[in-house]
């Protein structure tokens, strides 16, 4: 999402919001010919090569614990509230199931409880490097964020002002589109999509 995209606003940035956070009229930013995330894709232009899949050990030794013991996401969960990590459960199933998690919140804590646990050599070798790689990884996702939004603020700003609420999708060149997001029958947060 662009946010404050019709204020002339060196603050503007794009952030990452989920489905259930989206309010009407709320600024959406596109990057097509990619179904990877927008501000992903920028930051690993940003990152040195290889710091990313460092930043992502954390997370391969807990899959690869996961599958050599046979455990299920509430198991997993269940050893790491007995190593020190206090976590729902959801939160030990997203980190299990999805690959888009930079690190836990508490990633200082929880990557080393992790790699007590798991016992994966490598991660336990290399947790200061992973440590700063996690660090490395959000810095450059902020940076991004604001790198973004510096470069189509300018043009957003202007065509939203002047085609203001009744544009449903703005094109901001080849590659980037902004659309917005607009109420259902239901209202509920819908983002209008364009046809082919």
């Amino acid at each position: 999402m662009l946010e404050n995209s019709v204020e002339e606003d060196d603050k503007a940035q794009v952030i990452q919001k989920s489905v259930s956070q989206l309010k009407v009229g709320d600024a959406l930013l596109f990057h097509r010919g990619s179904n990877r995330d927008v501000i992903r894709t920028a930051a690993d232009g940003i990152l040195p090569a290889g710091q990313r899949d460092t930043s992502f050990l954390w997370r391969k030794a807990l899959v690869d614990f996961a599958v050599r013991e046979g455990l299920t996401p509430n198991q997993v969960h269940q050893r790491l509230r007995e190593a020190g990590c206090p976590l729902q459960q959801q939160t030990i199933r997203l980190w299990l199931e999805t690959d888009n998690i930079i690190a836990p919140q508490s990633y200082e804590r929880d990557v080393r409880a992790i790699a007590k646990l798991s016992g994966d050599e490598v991660l336990t070798r290399q947790i200061d490097k992973v440590l700063s790689a996690i660090r490395d990884v959000r810095s450059a996702h902020l940076r991004a964020s604001y790198m973004i939004a510096k470069q189509v603020v300018d043009r957003a700003v202007q065509i939203l002002k002047t085609e203001g609420e009744t544009s449903s999708l703005i094109e901001l060149g080849s590659s980037w589109s902004i659309g917005r997001c607009s109420q259902s029958q239901r209202d509920r947060p819908q983002v209008l999509q364009q046809s082919a």
